[in-house]
């Protein structure tokens, strides 16, 4: 195990070691077949093979798996963000089916492309008195979802209740999506990023890069009305 002071994880943190998971001996690889730039990123000198994975040393003994290193990004002030981290926590929010947090070392603060739930979305925009509200699996509530989530007042609530999530979870406020983008088209599966339009894995792990190419639109617009108020 090795400390990741970006992170507040070290392996003389109490009561539990804490750090990135590091493996080594003859059932690890040696390398990338024929990728020596891939192999140096992720095999060090003396062989040990980093993860990735963040762990902790349990009081019994055991070990387990609680953040990830990679998929954080360095925000303009200097603070390090871990997205992963960030969406599991958001994602108990009950309005929020699926969500992509986004930032970059140019800005100082973080966005969200958020997938609403349509089963929480429509009962919560009805008893909020949202009008037209199409109810979900009858004709056309696909559509009237996509309407929703193009409303201001319901992107407002989706953020409010991030928000109330970040405060019960002791977020800082850097840590906060400070604007988001709701996306309405879903398929049967109610999911608005799937393995069809190539927003995820095979194993459903979100393809940032493709999320970030197809959002770029709205990013950039998030990012050029924040600056504006």
């Amino acid at each position: 195990m090795e400390s990741v002071p970006d992170m507040n994880y070290r392996t003389d943190d109490r009561p539990c070691a804490r750090g990135e998971v590091l493996l080594r001996g003859p059932s690890i690889m040696k390398g990338y077949y024929r990728e020596p730039g891939m192999t140096a990123e992720v095999v060090d000198g003396d062989g040990w093979f980093h993860t990735g994975d963040i762990g902790r040393f349990n009081g019994n003994g055991t070990l387990s798996i609680i953040d990830r290193k990679k998929n954080m990004f360095k925000m303009a002030q200097g603070e390090y963000i871990s997205s992963e981290r960030l969406e599991g926590i958001f994602l108990r929010c009950s309005l929020v089916g699926q969500i992509f947090v986004y930032g970059n070392s140019y800005k100082d603060q973080i966005l969200a492309i958020v997938v609403p739930d349509p089963l929480s979305l429509i009962p919560h925009c009805t008893k909020a008195g949202v009008p037209d509200v199409v109810p979900f699996r009858t004709e056309g509530w696909k559509e009237g979802f996509a309407t929703l989530c193009r409303r201001p007042d319901v992107r407002e609530a989706v953020l409010a209740e991030i928000k109330e999530m970040a405060k019960e979870n002791g977020l800082k406020g850097f840590e906060v999506p400070k604007a988001l983008y709701l996306e309405g088209h879903v398929n049967d599966l109610n999911q608005g990023f799937n393995v069809e339009n190539d927003l995820l894995t095979p194993t459903f792990k979100l393809k940032r890069p493709a999320l970030q190419a197809k959002y770029q639109g709205a990013i950039d617009d998030l990012y050029e009305q924040l600056e504006g108020r």
